[in-house]
């Protein structure tokens, strides 16, 4: 199903670890590692890292299992960064395999 879908693939994110936080307290943040993702705009309802119900303006699916921290990251091919990681999401395809995908 992999080579099925990896048309649907046709953006590239760019992903910033969460290293902890400066000396003033803002995040920190790794090197960007460029991945290849899709990015769909559209809202929907999740629950957030707090157990409450919130608003995701975007979700970014990658074809593989990807380890995402709350805390991370990403900027978007309309070069927008995200404000926060409202909630991550793995799951296997009909073939077994994991994908990873992030609401923000």
């Amino acid at each position: 199903m992999r080579d099925e879908l990896s048309n649907l693939f046709t953006d590239s994110v760019l992903h910033e670890p969460a290293t902890g936080y400066d000396l003033y307290g803002n995040p920190a943040y790794g090197p960007a590692v460029a991945r290849v993702a899709r990015v769909i705009r559209r809202q929907r309802s999740v629950v957030g890292k707090s157990g409450d119900v919130v608003v995701s303006r975007a979700q970014v699916w990658f074809r593989d299992a990807v380890t995402i921290d709350l805390g991370d990251r990403f900027t978007l091919p309309d070069g927008t960064t995200n404000a926060a990681i409202l909630a991550v999401d793995g799951s296997p395809d009909d073939s077994g395999e994991l994908y990873t995908k992030v609401y923000l």
